[in-house]
């Protein structure tokens, strides 16, 4: 199968879908959910942590509750045990994204166009060729292709699954208006080839987004969570 399947769930949900989440949580997600001082904050925890359960759940046959996590010591989350399939999860704001495919490693990132870094094409956060290639658009350009290209950095990261240990100048991503491309590695030249880039097509305007994924020729399926509404 070469899909990667995308769900956008969203954080602010309903009083039902909170409720429906709680139930899915293990005991330290729920230890964890109550240490939240803010009822958002805690809201968007439970909604997030459970739609995952659920997701993955459904995917590979499983009660939700019963899924056990662990991390990698970069921090990428995989289900234990060996259990496919690979997933990668953003969030930004009220919104999650997660993606999911089999037998490949995979990265999902999202963010808003007013995200911290957005304008601002620094070299803790670009390689030279990037920060030349941002420097030459216009102003009205400049918010929305930096976070776009923060994007496609942190997803081919994420998927890499080395977390921030790997150094942002040591690749170089297409810049929009560009397509979304994996231009370069170092210290490896091949490396490149071997992953894809898509947008992330989110449908709302101030969030973009980026999926990476090793080799070529995949379909993205979206679906949004819970698919029965409240």
């Amino acid at each position: 199968m070469r899909d990667i399947l995308v769900w956008r769930v969203n954080l602010s949900g309903s009083d039902k879908a909170r409720r429906r989440c709680w139930d899915l949580l293990a005991p330290d997600e729920r230890a964890r959910a109550d240490r939240f001082h803010a009822a958002g904050d805690r809201t968007r925890y439970i909604l997030s942590r459970g739609a995952l359960r659920s997701i993955l759940g459904e995917y590979v046959g499983a009660a939700p509750r019963s899924l056990e996590f662990r991390r990698s010591p970069f921090g990428k989350p995989s289900l234990a045990g060996g259990v496919v399939p690979e997933f990668s999860v953003s969030r930004a704001l009220d919104l999650m994204v997660c993606a999911i495919a089999e037998r490949t490693r995979i990265g999902i990132d999202v963010e808003t166009i007013s995200h911290p870094i957005a304008g601002r094409a620094e070299a803790t956060y670009f390689s030279s060729l990037e920060r030349e290639r941002l420097d030459r658009l216009a102003p009205h350009e400049r918010d929305q292709a930096v976070a776009i290209c923060w994007t496609r950095k942190e997803a081919f990261i994420k998927a890499r699954g080395e977390g921030l240990s790997y150094p942002l100048d040591a690749f170089d991503v297409s810049v929009h208006p560009d397509p979304p491309r994996l231009v370069a590695t170092r210290p490896d030249r091949d490396e490149a080839s071997r992953w894809s880039l898509y947008d992330l097509e989110i449908g709302a305007p101030r969030f973009v987004g980026t999926i990476a994924v090793e080799g070529p020729g995949w379909t993205i399926r979206r679906f949004a969570w819970p698919a029965d509404p409240d």
